[in-house]
């Protein structure tokens, strides 16, 4: 018995489209799902229903249900009576993963290589291309772009930690990747450890990074985990949120402290904000539970 290899790209359901069924009795309809691929994966009713869902083999062969004519792999029309794939401008054999006839563009289209089979379907690499027309390979509208994300640290003469996140996509084959800066820290040093730079926990740090990232500005940190005796030192409530590495205090270079909890509080990456009003600027943290939103010396604002 022949092995079949599933193929499932991801399920995105990027496009439907519906069809009329009209049967003697009655008129149906039907909606179409594919994937990012631009194959049919799934079929439901006018009740969102699933009543039909297709597997295909890396090249396009239907693994099941049983084939019939219709819109079938890649978004092409699949003919029943041939087991043949028509693709506008030639007849694709998926089982082969090959064209039947030769292809129409030249044979070395700008030098590029890939292009010297004439028979083969999507440069040998179905995954990643697909044959819009059975001319020219091409890449799905929803292509998978690798993302990298890397911190960096750097320590200052006056004793800070600067942390930036750079992002890094890849464009895909052949293709330059392009990096971004998302979000920079100044980690200043905070009082109650003695002067070391602040140490805001992981959860915090991310949320503060995007805070920068959105605000185009980076973010200063004046106080970010405390031990208990390091809360005591510098007043801190009993039951803190610094204690659980899950808050810190902030401060924008060129913003008022109130600019500065607007900002935060608009960005929506924190679940409170509080702004003091005796110099110690502006305290975020990610507390579940409890009364949240924006505060002014721990009294809620109501806008």
């Amino acid at each position: 018995m022949k092995q079949k290899r599933r193929m499932k790209p991801p399920l995105l359901a990027i496009s439907l489209l519906a069809c009329m069924s009209a049967p003697t009795s009655a008129m149906t309809t039907e909606y179409i799902h594919t994937d990012a691929l631009g194959s049919v994966v799934a079929i439901t009713d006018s009740n969102r229903a699933v009543i039909e869902r297709r597997d295909y083999e890396p090249f396009g062969e239907q693994l099941e249900p049983t084939t019939q004519n219709g819109p079938s792999y890649a978004g092409h029309v699949h003919d029943d009576l041939t087991d043949l794939t028509y693709m506008q401008q030639r007849y694709y054999e998926p089982e082969l993963g090959r064209f039947l006839s030769v292809d129409p563009v030249a044979t070395l289209d700008n030098g590029d290589l890939r292009n010297f089979n004439r028979y083969a379907y999507a440069y040998g690499n179905p995954y990643l291309f697909n044959d819009p027309d059975g001319r020219l390979p091409d890449r799905p509208m929803c292509e998978h772009k690798p993302i990298t994300t890397e911190l960096s640290r750097t320590s200052t003469q006056s004793g800070s930690i600067v942390v930036s996140r750079q992002v890094t996509t890849s464009q895909g084959e052949n293709q330059p990747s392009t990096t971004k800066d998302t979000g920079t820290l100044v980690l200043l040093p905070q009082r109650s450890l003695g002067g070391a730079p602040a140490n805001p926990g992981p959860n915090v740090t991310n949320r503060l990074l995007n805070f920068s990232s959105k605000e185009g500005k980076p973010v200063q940190v004046t106080s970010g985990q405390r031990s208990l005796e390091q809360n005591r030192a510098v007043g801190g409530a009993a039951r803190s949120q610094h204690l659980q590495d899950n808050a810190a205090d902030v401060r924008i270079e060129g913003y008022t402290p109130t600019q500065t909890a607007d900002a935060a509080h608009a960005s929506g990456e924190f679940n409170r904000v509080n702004e003091y009003t005796d110099g110690r600027g502006v305290h975020v943290d990610l507390m579940q539970g409890g009364t949240q939103g924006r505060f002014t010396d721990w009294t809620p604002q109501r806008r």
